[in-house]
């Protein structure tokens, strides 16, 4: 029985997964954006935006229900008037809760887009 046991552990240790267990120690990716435009990659999340100016963020259409993007005013200019509003749009014809866009424009504010299978939302 111990010879058996030790075998099915041998095999289990070479499927690999497993991973980080403890949330205390995942990190998430953070990204600063310091220019007027900015693509969102797959493997992004926080999106940090540190720029004097109107910036404009393209979400990606996303490969999976559930997944979460986080967009930040970090300069705290965002309400200083159209020319520093932080616009986020979607990628070919998608929507944001229904609209073609989303607009940030609060100093150090965020908003949080999660895809529901066929659009953004806001959450």
């Amino acid at each position: 029985y111990k010879i058996f046991l030790n075998r099915i552990q041998q095999q289990l240790s070479t499927l690999g997964g497993g991973g980080e267990t403890n949330l205390t120690y995942m990190d998430v990716p953070v990204t600063t954006v310091t220019t007027s435009s900015y693509y969102v990659s797959h493997k992004d999340y926080y999106i940090g935006v540190n720029y004097s100016g109107a910036v404009t963020i393209t979400l990606p259409k996303s490969e999976r229900e559930g997944k979460i993007f986080v967009i930040k005013d970090e300069s705290g200019e965002a309400s200083k008037g159209t020319n520093r509003y932080i616009t986020i749009l979607p990628t070919n014809g998608d929507l944001i809760d229904g609209r073609d866009r989303a607009i940030l424009a609060y100093d150090y504010g965020s908003l949080t887009f999660i895809w529901k299978g066929n659009s953004w939302r806001v959450v």
